[in-house]
């Protein structure tokens, strides 16, 4: 399908599109319990008389040429929200107390739809089959995996996502290739001291003394003991522990993420920081235990597809249309576990807002989905670099 003729059917679907995206928004729903969300995406689907299996929440659509040439194409959005209250500033504004579409995943669903009826519409101008993954918990991190336990790479030879960056403007793209998000891995670190009163500490093992120790050498770890070329960040955000003022404290528990962009060094400080950790508690004669509650890997753009995308939006919307990016994201994003199958690329898309992601005010300008249908239908037409 000739690419001008993409953009015409976006720009001229583009209300349904917006529908879509306000249905979703007004119904959202947390990691692995988007019943309501999988519904919606499932009528949408059933209206355009696409075939689709449920896995759970998640929806895999199948859209198959009438004369397949090619290898099958995959194309993923996210479908779950996040536990932030919204404020009641629109007629669409969440109806799920405490929980929000604040990154843009109802944006993501809704794209992927008018694609879905994009492509079906003009099957008989696909040369490969096209495999559409609307996939729960991102947010939460286990639904790729998930997804990819129930088969959704089973013969895939690429795949694609979009994702939303407020400080693009409508209309345009960014991405690059190579590590586009690092891994990370949350850790809790309990440390077991003992309780005595604050006037005889000497009876006593100051839990709070070998915390404070631990925060603060840890930081060491990232800036000696990891090159400066290889990017990781320890982050402790959370402290609990304590009865009184007047009590020395018997348990601390800190909780924290650690982000890296290379494999080696990610694996070299799980161990360092629990060494560390288990010294420095010996020391002070208390005691320390880490736990590591592994997240997500690295997101590894293909250089083939990520050019081939590239190429793509260009011929779209014009060559000032991609921002090619500096610099990796330390942000994570479980679309890395799809590369690690096979090759892909995650491309953002602009907002025409400034508000960022993960916040209350987070909203979109939402004549940017025409250009997000357009690009991920190029990409089903098109995406075999």
């Amino acid at each position: 399908m000739e690419l001008n003729r993409i953009r015409e059917w976006a720009a001229l679907n583009r209300e349904q599109v917006i529908d879509w995206r306000r249905k979703l928004h007004m119904c959202p729903e947390l990691g692995f319990q988007e019943f309501e969300t999988s519904r919606i995406i499932q009528n949408a689907l059933r209206e355009m008389g696409l075939p689709f299996e449920v896995m759970d929440t998640g929806v895999i659509a199948e859209i198959e040429p009438f004369e397949a040439r090619g290898g099958r194409i995959a194309l993923r959005a996210d479908i779950d929200a996040l536990p932030i209250e919204e404020p009641k500033e629109f007629s669409f504004a969440s109806r799920n107390p405490g929980v929000m579409h604040a990154c843009g995943h109802d944006t993501h669903t809704a794209m992927l739809l008018g694609t879905a009826k994009l492509l079906w519409e003009h099957r008989d101008a696909l040369e490969h089959p096209v495999r559409l993954i609307f996939q729960p918990a991102e947010e939460r991190s286990g639904g790729a995996l998930k997804m990819i336990e129930a088969g959704a790479l089973k013969d895939v030879t690429s795949i694609y996502c979009l994702h939303v960056r407020s400080s693009l403007a409508v209309g345009r793209f960014a991405t690059r290739s190579g590590i586009i998000h690092a891994s990370s891995d949350g850790f809790e670190i309990r440390v077991t001291g003992k309780g005595a009163h604050a006037a005889s500490p000497q009876n006593g093992v100051d839990a709070v003394v070998i915390a404070s120790h631990i925060v603060l050498a840890i930081q060491e770890l990232i800036s000696r003991e990891v090159a400066p070329s290889d990017q990781a960040v320890l982050t402790i955000g959370k402290i609990s522990g304590g009865t009184a003022g007047n009590v020395l404290c018997g348990e601390v528990r800190l909780n924290g993420t650690m982000r890296t962009l290379n494999e080696e060094v990610r694996e070299r400080l799980i161990g360092r920081v629990a060494e560390l950790c288990e010294g420095i508690a010996k020391a002070l004669r208390g005691t320390a235990e880490v736990v590591f509650r592994r997240g997500c890997c690295t997101c590894l753009n293909d250089d083939a597809c990520t050019q081939h995308a590239i190429d793509l939006a260009h011929r779209l919307f014009g060559m000032d249309s991609v921002e090619i990016l500096r610099e990796p994201s330390m942000g994570s994003e479980d679309f890395g576990y799809y590369q690690r199958k096979i090759p892909g690329t995650k491309l953002y898309i602009g907002t025409g807002r400034e508000e960022s992601i993960h916040s209350a005010s987070f909203t979109v300008n939402e004549d940017m989905l025409e250009y997000g249908v357009a690009m991920l239908a190029a990409l089903g037409f098109e995406g075999q670099p």
